[in-house]
């Protein structure tokens, strides 16, 4: 058998290359981010495919207000997100993040939608206060990562992955003849 053959059956035997097995691909990058535990108790907990929500029951945050993004590098997101958790739960703020690798990927996609292009976690202050020492705390928790993409319609905390804007914090609901829009 010829060196060639050899490489080949070498190469299409390897169970983690990408061009093995779509199936156990798809299940790598769709498996959950693990983040530390928390009191089930103070915390409500709800997720959909975009993303997974922490919000902490015994404090309150505006409709609207400053949030802070955080963004992440792909290979490190993971690591960077279990981080920035310990971090925010230990202080008790309310915070949302992409539940998998897949979803992080498809939002940071060529032709993915702009808006959302970089945003890994989202965090919610309760007050300006707690907003600007969260901008230097979570610096320092991030610092030791790879910068991720650059978050377009945020202003970037002194070139690290922390970005924060004035919006929306909560969603507002509109309910015409019982039906909510």
């Amino acid at each position: 058998m010829s060196t060639e053959m050899i490489d080949y059956l070498n190469y299409s035997t390897n169970r983690d290359t990408l061009f093995y097995s779509i199936n156990q691909q798809k299940s790598r990058l769709n498996k959950s981010f693990e983040i530390p535990n928390f009191d089930v108790n103070k915390w409500s907990v709800y997720s959909d495919k975009h993303w997974t929500n922490l919000i902490f029951n015994e404090k309150d945050f505006p409709e609207q207000g400053w949030k802070i993004h955080v963004s992440a590098d792909i290979n490190e997101a993971s690591s960077l997100l279990y981080d920035v958790a310990e971090y925010l739960i230990c202080n008790e703020v309310s915070f949302k993040y992409v539940p998998n690798l897949g979803a992080l990927s498809s939002k940071n996609a060529k032709y993915a939608d702009r808006s959302a292009s970089g945003k890994f976690i989202t965090v919610y202050p309760e007050n300006n206060d707690v907003f600007f020492r969260l901008l230097n705390d979570l610096k320092e928790v991030t610092k030791q990562y790879e910068l991720g993409p650059y978050i377009l319609n945020d202003q970037q905390w002194q070139g690290s992955n922390v970005f924060f804007r004035y919006g929306g914090l909560k969603r507002i609901l509109t309910y015409i003849d019982g039906k909510k829009l």
